[in-house]
């Protein structure tokens, strides 16, 4: 089933290759530079799914998570980050996320989640 699925990360190399992933997977990204940028395409498009980095400029992951969670609460978001702390992990949940998962992501990992 081929699910629309918003990524969200400042690096442009990351977007692209979970782009890649997930399109060779089946399903529909849309990619987004920042959290301000995924708000706006939210309000546009229909997805299934959020799949978001942590440490961006501006409105952090976190923060993102915060207000997806209260304006679209069945809305699932997947945080992604190259650190590896349990605290943000946990700040992540907390804030609504489905899951976190740390970069480089494992392809099955990701599927399965």
């Amino acid at each position: 089933m081929s699910e629309r699925i918003l990524v969200v990360d400042d690096e442009a190399g990351v977007r692209d290759a979970f782009t890649l992933l997930l399109e060779e997977a089946g399903h529909q990204p849309i990619a987004a530079p920042g959290a301000e940028a995924a708000l706006d395409l939210l309000e546009r498009e229909d997805v299934a799914l959020v799949l978001c980095d942590v440490a961006m400029p501006g409105m952090d992951g976190i923060a993102l998570v915060e207000h997806i969670h209260r304006t679209h609460p069945e809305l699932p978001v997947v945080m992604v980050s190259a650190h590896g702390e349990i605290e943000t992990a946990v700040r992540a949940v907390r804030a609504g996320a489905y899951d976190f998962l740390l970069k480089p992501v494992d392809e099955k990992r990701l599927f399965v989640t």
